[in-house]
């Protein structure tokens, strides 16, 4: 059965920011992953986080397309020389796709399990938890790891934030936001 996007007009406007990105995802992601790299997952994974809004700032201090926290942007600019030639501005496009990309890939090598799943919820919430997740799973099996969740629950003034359902979350987001950037 084939499926049909028909975008809302709110994801039309998503969609026409985002396009101006793609040949960098392309051109970062093929150069620091490979030919094969998911150039797809990338472009979802910049709508999840900013709307590919290169301004935004979210509640927490994320910073650009990709979200990279303040620390994290520090950490990745000593990290890779590759950052290194550009001056560490995570609101620069060209840095925080470069900077995203980077640290997906080691998110991907550093878990236990090795796919774009667990890369994402790397990402997102930590490879060091994610690991032990999996090994409280003692498996990769998705739905035993996703069980074995153990995160804490914030009282905000509009509502609960809870860690394990944000966490778990995130890679489906960017997986069904990739459909529409698969060629």
């Amino acid at each position: 059965m084939l499926g049909l996007f028909l975008p809302s007009p709110s994801d039309c406007s998503s969609i026409e920011r985002c396009k101006k990105y793609m040949p960098t995802v392309i051109r970062e992601a093929r150069y620091h992953i490979g030919m094969s790299a998911p150039t797809h997952y990338f472009m979802g994974q910049i709508e999840q986080e900013s709307r590919c809004n290169e301004g935004a700032t979210a509640f927490d201090g994320g910073m650009g397309l990709g979200q990279i926290m303040p620390e994290t942007a520090k950490e990745l600019h000593r990290k890779y020389p590759e950052l290194r030639e550009l001056a560490l501005n995570p609101y620069d496009p060209q840095w925080n796709i470069r900077a995203m990309i980077l640290y997906d890939r080691a998110c991907y090598r550093e878990v236990l399990c090795q796919d774009w799943y667990y890369a994402f919820r790397a990402y997102n919430g930590g490879a060091g938890l994610l690991n032990r997740e999996i090994a409280r799973a003692g498996s990769c099996e998705i739905e035993r790891v996703e069980s074995q969740c153990k995160r804490k629950v914030l009282r905000l003034k509009n509502g609960l934030l809870d860690f394990c359902k944000v966490n778990i979350e995130y890679p489906y987001k960017i997986f069904k936001k990739a459909e529409k950037w698969a060629r």
